[in-house]
């Protein structure tokens, strides 16, 4: 029915960052994978930076979780994925920004700017 996370949708037929191709998973084998990693909260954006134009935004409130984990899909992808230190209600959470692919429409809403960003790799 859906794509699994093993099966690459090539974006950029180039090569990407380190000589990998760029990759994007489909969106919904991506949000499995995080919720099984420890993620909270997940929603999809448009994103001007992303190679895709969207992108998966998880919060973990676990800082060590988000860096595995983004490491693991940077990976993956092909190229360094976006770390951000987040205050959501009180909470601190730390967002990881994944380019996936994403069949329709801007995503679930604008994506918040400022603050801090780490980019993590493998």
């Amino acid at each position: 029915m859906f794509s699994i996370a093993r099966s690459r949708a090539l974006i950029a037929p180039g090569r990407g960052f380190d000589a990998r191709p760029l990759a994007a998973p489909w969106w919904r084998s991506l949000v499995g994978h995080a919720l099984l990693a420890g993620a909270r909260r997940w929603r999809i954006r448009a994103s001007a930076r992303s190679f895709s134009g969207a992108v998966l935004v998880v919060g973990f409130d676990c800082c060590g979780s988000a860096v595995a984990f983004a490491a693991a899909w940077s990976w993956w992808v092909g190229c360094a994925l976006a770390l951000r230190r987040r205050s959501a209600g009180g909470t601190v959470l730390w967002a990881v920004s994944v380019p996936v692919a994403w069949p329709g429409g801007r995503g679930s809403g604008p994506g918040g700017s400022g603050g801090q960003v780490w980019w993590v790799s493998q």
